[in-house]
């Protein structure tokens, strides 16, 4: 963690949820942001939504310690800033969506100027049937928001006996988010949380009346320690996955259940284009087409293109892929693509030193050339 950020106390004597309602509420008053993007609790009362909010009696709905996520923010974030410039917007944001901005802007796909964006800390999400039948089980959102809060804390992500975190969350190394203005919970005091801001953002926070601390106690230690673990975890796991998948006719077993139902590239954030050529004429095969080639081949498998189509992804999300683990949440037969493309793409990341996310300031490999970039290293 970097030793520019102030820290201040952010007392939570009603819960974490009313204490950042209301915060975010004084700094929409006080004229720094117009709007507010952020993780809000459905009239369900079970699950829990990105919701765009313009008046701050509304923000009582804010959640952003639930352990959920429908869709990645950063995803909502470009279809309500790409053509819209002039709206200063908070956004609440996990690390997974803060790389899938930067990445976005990049492209030309979010506007990043009015945005004013927050961190959360982020141990892991379920998914979205989990945290509903979890949420039901503990009497309904807010009550399971409160009971993760303690793990949170202390480090510990959320989990049940019969619930685990999704498999792309097991695998970040990045529970914290690297931006000038973040919520802290984990290794926080008892009774509240830490407001860490640097810049412009620490006297914002001072004119606000928030206590400062000289340090952020435990926090750091307990930060590095999770990134030190997690990051070693995630190597484990996807050294293990590459050496399942050595080969092509590997990839092809891995890949065979695909149903080519495209539901993960509608569910990634990085996958913008507005149209696809999968959704094309090109793959629309006339009916013929198929009796054609069953009777040259003898078999054919249906529904046909699905290698081409992975393989067709690969090319983006090779230097692309934030890691948020939405197309395995979307995949009906639960392919493992979080495993897949980290994978792959640290292969890619070590070889043109491109980490997706990282930094509006890294220019995207594919739009960049180095004489050398290919030679071995």
């Amino acid at each position: 963690m970097t030793g520019l950020y102030r820290h201040f106390v952010l007392p939570v004597p009603e819960g974490i949820r009313r204490a950042v309602s209301g915060w975010l509420g004084r700094l929409m008053e006080a004229g720094r942001f117009d709007a507010v993007l952020a993780p809000c609790e459905t009239t369900s009362e079970n699950s829990v939504v990105t919701a765009l909010i313009r008046q701050p009696a509304r923000l009582d709905r804010v959640d952003p310690v639930a352990p959920v996520a429908l869709v990645n923010a950063a995803r909502v974030l470009s279809d309500v800033t790409r053509t819209q410039s002039d709206t200063r917007l908070a956004v609440l944001l996990r690390p997974c969506e803060y790389r899938a901005a930067v990445e976005l802007a990049k492209l030309k796909q979010v506007n990043l100027g009015p945005v004013v964006p927050i961190g959360l800390d982020c141990l892991g999400t379920f998914s979205p049937a989990d945290y509903k039948a979890a949420a039901n089980a503990a009497g309904g959102g807010a009550a399971l928001t409160g009971t993760w809060v303690d793990q949170l804390r202390q480090g510990q992500p959320p989990a049940r006996a019969e619930f685990q975190v999704r498999p792309a969350c097991s695998v970040c190394p990045t529970p914290v988010a690297d931006l000038p203005l973040r919520l802290g919970l984990v290794g926080a005091p008892a009774g509240s949380l830490l407001v860490e801001a640097s810049g412009e953002w620490a006297a914002v926070m001072e004119a606000l009346g928030l206590d400062e601390v000289s340090s952020a106690g435990a926090r750091g230690a307990l930060v590095s320690r999770l990134q030190a673990e997690r990051a070693a975890a995630s190597d484990r796991a996807l050294a293990g996955y590459l050496g399942k998948v050595r080969d092509l006719p590997a990839l092809m077993a891995e890949l065979s259940n695909c149903l080519k139902c495209l539901n993960c590239r509608r569910a990634c954030p990085m996958c913008y284009c507005r149209e696809c050529v999968f959704e094309t004429p090109l793959f629309d095969h006339q009916s013929g087409q198929y009796l054609k080639w069953a009777s040259r081949k003898g078999i054919i498998e249906l529904p046909t293109d699905t290698l081409l189509y992975h393989l067709t992804r690969l090319n983006h999300m090779s230097f692309a892929c934030i890691g948020c683990g939405q197309c395995q949440a979307a995949c009906p037969v639960n392919l493992p693509l979080a495993y897949l493309w980290r994978a792959l793409g640290e292969k890619v990341a070590a070889l043109f030193d491109y980490v997706p996310g990282r930094s509006l300031e890294d220019p995207i490999p594919l739009v960049t050339f180095k004489e050398d970039e290919l030679e071995p290293r």
